[in-house]
């Protein structure tokens, strides 16, 4: 079985000097909402949406001020170690919900090409979006900072992402993009064939996917649409399901997450508790990598 890596923003928490926590202080400021806006929240969808509606309600900023900016300071996000131990593992399709390319300049620091592969050059949604840095594919899922309006933030973005998302997985493309028709992604996978990889959806029932780095909150809607449609798809026998999700989890978070942990089980994703000594981030990650490849090795 091949696999993939679906790696989620907590990695970026380990580099020095810039952070989410800055930028969503600075992003409550570009927009005149100190003291108005508290900024650190969990569920950050909804925090966008807050934020839009008083830049907008104020005219202080428009959304597409809002995404620039966003863009340009997660740019300076920088890479470090877990980033490149990750991709040593040996895992050529790398899913990633980060808008920036610290994965990417981890392994290509100076001469790193952020042109859109895609088989369509989507300007708003990521259904194909994908970048090249030496032999790993990146497809960035939530957008890219080099196309702000691609970022997925806010319900509205995610609604229309996950309409997007369940045409191309139940209904096809249609005559939705021009010189590219394909047959849903059910109809291909019944056929049981190898089929070449066109979108990051793909991956999600072809390979085994360890997510890594994510936390998987409920707001992540069109997420948790996808492992709800994979487990009933699976279930329903409708296609030969032969591969496997793996999530990564702090053993010391088992209490807090117990109703996540729960309703991933029951979508068919197996959690993997990986211990996380006096709340060592680092070696934290450390004992995830160990544990991806014993699981890959077992899958051989």
């Amino acid at each position: 079985m091949q696999n993939a890596l679906l790696i989620g923003n907590d990695i970026n928490s380990l580099s020095p000097g810039y952070d989410w926590a800055q930028l969503l202080r600075d992003l409550v400021a570009f927009v005149g909402a100190q003291g108005k806006i508290s900024e650190l929240r969990e569920q950050f969808p909804l925090l966008y949406e807050e934020i839009c509606i008083h830049a907008g309600s104020h005219g202080t900023k428009t959304e597409g001020q809002i995404k620039q900016f966003i863009a340009d300071k997660v740019q300076e996000l920088k890479p470090n170690d877990i980033h490149l131990d990750l991709l040593h593992i040996g895992i050529n399709e790398v899913l990633t919900t980060n808008y920036e390319f610290t994965l990417e300049r981890s392994i290509l620091p100076s001469q790193l090409e952020t042109k859109n592969r895609g088989v369509v050059s989507e300007t708003r949604y990521s259904i194909f979006r994908n970048v090249q840095a030496e032999q790993i594919r990146f497809w960035h899922i939530h957008g890219d900072a080099h196309t702000p309006n691609s970022i997925a933030l806010g319900y509205e973005h995610y609604s229309g992402y996950l309409q997007s998302m369940r045409n191309y997985v139940v209904s096809g493309t249609g005559d939705a993009y021009k010189n590219v028709q394909l047959t849903p992604l059910t109809q291909r996978l019944s056929k049981g064939s190898k089929q070449e990889l066109m979108s990051w959806l793909d991956v999600l029932f072809t390979h085994d996917v360890h997510i890594v780095g994510l936390g998987l909150d409920f707001v992540e809607i069109h997420l948790w649409w996808l492992l709800t449609f994979r487990a009933r798809l699976g279930n329903g026998r409708k296609w030969p399901h032969q591969n496997s999700l793996f999530y990564y989890y702090p053993t010391q978070r088992e209490d807090l997450d117990r109703t996540k942990l729960r309703f991933l089980r029951a979508n068919n994703v197996l959690p993997q508790a990986c211990d996380r000594p006096n709340t060592d981030k680092r070696a934290y990650y450390k004992n995830v990598i160990r544990k991806i490849k014993s699981n890959i090795k077992s899958r051989s």
